[in-house]
């Protein structure tokens, strides 16, 4: 589990956080919906988060106040929900910042309150954790 690949060092603490989030706000009944149009149910990709809403929106549905989304970035949340670790692995470090945004903001909307923790979780660089075996140590990067 999460802990484990912590001890191990075998993902970046911010994509285990992440998708730790994710999986526990799915069991919640609060997963954010990815693959569809969160208000009519048209088949995605879409390009735009409401997270008032619980997810993404199409271009007819889109509300006031939607997060642009960059390509890739549904994706990434949906493989870290779904433990597709290969490929959240090739996600870049840009699309891996805006979908750790995303999963807070859909978090502490759901919570009603900010997590002031947050902002200390080691977001590294997740690329310096591509190739390392699992109980290997690796140069923190500030």
């Amino acid at each position: 589990g999460a802990l484990r690949s912590l001890a191990e060092r075998r993902r970046p603490p911010g994509l285990v956080a992440d998708a730790f989030l994710l999986r526990a706000m799915a069991a919640s009944g609060w997963e954010p919906v990815l693959e569809c149009c969160v208000r009519c149910g048209v088949v995605g990709p879409h390009r735009a988060f409401h997270v008032p809403s619980g997810g993404t929106v199409c271009v007819h549905c889109r509300p006031q106040g939607c997060a642009t989304l960059s390509p890739g970035v549904a994706e990434h949340l949906s493989a870290l929900l779904a433990g597709e670790w290969d490929a959240v692995a090739v996600s870049s470090p840009a699309v891996a910042r805006q979908a750790s945004g995303i999963a807070a903001a859909h978090l502490q909307w759901h919570l009603e309150r900010d997590l002031r923790s947050l902002p200390h979780v080691d977001r590294g660089d997740h690329a310096a954790h591509r190739t390392e075996t699992p109980g290997a140590r690796t140069a923190q990067i500030s």
